[in-house]
């Protein structure tokens, strides 16, 4: 659960949701081009994370006998190793 004073990064798809941070359709002030910019550069951090634990392919694969607890502890174990490999790999250097 998130917290009273905690937001959320998130894509223009989500735009006008509450609790969320989201860069402007179009925007047309500097203001707005900052907050995009900022938004940006934190989110491209965030798809590259994602983009490894989608390597693991474990989202894509259909799991015949679907086990909740299973697939949680199989999504913890990946998310655990893709935090290790940010030692050995940053994002950027």
């Amino acid at each position: 659960m998130m917290q009273e004073d905690e937001y959320m990064l998130a894509d223009k798809g989500y735009i006008g949701a509450s609790k969320l941070i989201t860069p402007v359709r179009s925007p047309e002030t500097a203001d707005e081009l900052r907050l995009n910019s900022k938004v940006c550069r934190v989110r491209q951090h965030i798809e590259r994370i994602n983009k490894r634990i989608k390597d693991w392919r474990l989202a894509a694969s259909c799991w015949r006998s679907f086990n909740y607890g299973s697939h949680q502890l199989c999504m913890s174990v990946i998310c655990k190793l893709v935090n290790e490999m940010l030692v050995e790999e940053p994002l950027s250097k």
